[in-house]
């Protein structure tokens, strides 16, 4: 990650970034590089679009409409607040599973994540890597169930696990979570200063969990 335009980055963060932009090239558990850096195509396209005021593919109501991965990449990226176990049903039908499911939605985050943490400090977005040949791996947890979520998880659903049924998504959104903001392990500690407070980190979060409608 280059940061020419915009303040000092710390090292970790730097890395994590260049860790996500490479995740859009490489094949995942169930699409290919080349289905990856589309899903990044769309998502980068999703937010300018709703940033200049134009229409999106993910009307806010309605059902799964057009391509279903398409579908699906804009809601995640302009919307996800709207998502119910309806959408992920017609998604099914429609094709996509909940692996594919999952996997586009760890990787939309990401990069939203990333997107907008460019935005915040003043740099350019980063260039997406040109995508690399290659299966995709078929990595899926075989002990994940429903749990009390949407889709299966490894454990009962709660956001540290949303993404457990592909380990490498959630692997990759808690190495991000780590840089960006602090570690499972890291939130224990209730006294922790990261050039913000605890405190402060925990107003600007629950602010943000508002304005994106988080329900949980």
């Amino acid at each position: 990650m280059t940061t020419d335009s915009g303040p000092a980055v710390a090292a970790d963060e730097a890395a994590a970034v260049d860790r996500v932009l490479s995740s859009t090239a490489t094949p995942g558990a169930t699409l290919t590089g080349a289905e990856r850096h589309q899903v990044a195509l769309w998502s980068r396209r999703a937010m300018a679009d709703a940033s200049n005021g134009c229409s999106i593919t993910a009307s806010p109501d309605g059902e799964v409409t057009g391509d279903g991965r398409e579908w699906l990449v804009d809601r995640v990226t302009t919307a996800a607040a709207t998502i119910r176990p309806t959408h992920i049903d017609q998604l099914d039908d429609a094709g996509l599973d909940a692996p594919t499911y999952v996997e586009i939605v760890g990787l939309v985050a990401r990069l939203q994540a990333v997107d907008t943490f460019c935005f915040a400090i003043g740099a350019e977005l980063p260039e997406l890597p040109a995508p690399i040949d290659g299966p995709p791996t078929g990595i899926v947890a075989d002990n994940a169930g429903l749990l009390g979520g949407w889709i299966p998880t490894v454990g009962p659903a709660s956001p540290p696990n949303a993404l457990t049924l592909l380990p490498d998504e959630h692997e990759a959104m808690h190495d991000l979570h780590g840089a960006l903001y602090l570690s499972v392990e890291g939130m224990a500690d209730l006294d922790a200063d990261r050039g913000l407070h605890r405190t402060q980190m925990e107003f600007v979060a629950a602010r943000t969990s508002l304005l994106n409608e988080c329900f949980f």
